[in-house]
């Protein structure tokens, strides 16, 4: 199977097999449309990618059967709820004991049902007095709130980011690039008086070229997927003043795009950003 993948997304053969008349649907009706988390297409903007993903099924991560995969009812007190540890999980739990500090308020944008929290929780000791906010949609947080209860100390959850309290640190952790406009959504949270002093940025995929969108089978859904331009993305953070603090790569999240073998990631990037102005 993985030498099937690698033919077909990473290798000239696929791409001349993505030039035949009628392979590419074949594959996808036949083959990708069965299996979870695989990619197919190339699109030039959301829009285009959404309405592909429709013909396929619903097009949005507020499903309920996606959320009870991902967000189970409560906590396993033997792996503290969490699924196989990822090599990607190192930097930001590395970065979030570094700068977390008592009294401060985060933000956690497409946290889920607060895996994010729970992460920390496990390996680090949360400061005393911060405050953890999930934005996600409701299909998720509805779950988060049933898992962590409906009065937790720390944790709470809500479905926008406009409504979302003022934060020290924003962290987004594989999220931004299934939203329509996430650097719309986050202009407006870094334009408030208070904006936060750091950003953590985690499982971003990211091009040295124009951006460009495939589509990401969940099976019950199937959802739009951006790649970013990398000098797009970390340009308008620097716009808004942050700037580099650290970069890491997080291979155990890639991208294969069958057909398309310049188009597949072997790898996605997280960054630490600071505010410097």
């Amino acid at each position: 199977m993985k030498v099937v993948r690698s033919l077909l997304t990473q290798s000239r053969v696929g791409d001349a097999l993505g030039r035949l008349p009628y392979l590419p649907q074949l594959y996808a009706s036949h083959f990708w449309r069965k299996r979870m988390n695989l990619y197919f297409g190339l699109y030039g903007s959301f829009e285009e990618a959404q309405d592909t993903a429709q013909r396929f099924g619903k097009s949005t991560w507020d499903d309920d059967r996606l959320a009870e995969l991902i967000v189970h009812d409560t906590p396993d007190a033997s792996n503290g709820g969490l699924s196989t540890f990822q090599i990607s999980y190192y930097p930001y739990i590395l970065w979030m004991t570094k700068i977390l500090q008592p009294g401060n308020q985060v933000i956690d944008l497409g946290g889920a049902g607060g895996i994010g929290f729970e992460l920390l929780s496990r390996y680090s000791q949360i400061p005393e007095g911060v405050r953890w906010h999930v934005v996600d949609l409701p299909a998720l947080t509805a779950r988060g709130r049933k898992r962590h209860g409906a009065n937790h100390p720390v944790l709470s959850f809500g479905e926008t980011l406009d409504e979302a309290p003022d934060c020290d640190i924003l962290v987004s952790a594989g999220c931004i690039q299934y939203m329509r406009d996430p650097l719309g959504d986050i202009k407006r949270l870094l334009d408030r008086p208070k904006s936060p002093v750091h950003i953590v940025l985690n499982k971003v995929p990211l091009t040295a070229g124009a951006s460009y969108w495939t589509i990401q089978n969940h099976m019950s859904v199937v959802s739009p997927y951006r790649i970013f331009d990398r000098e797009e993305l970390l340009g308008f953070f620097r716009e808004h003043g942050y700037a580099i603090r650290d970069e890491w790569t997080a291979p155990d999240v890639w991208v294969d795009i069958p057909f398309h073998s310049g188009k597949s990631l072997d790898h996605t990037n997280g960054f630490l950003l600071s505010r410097v102005h």
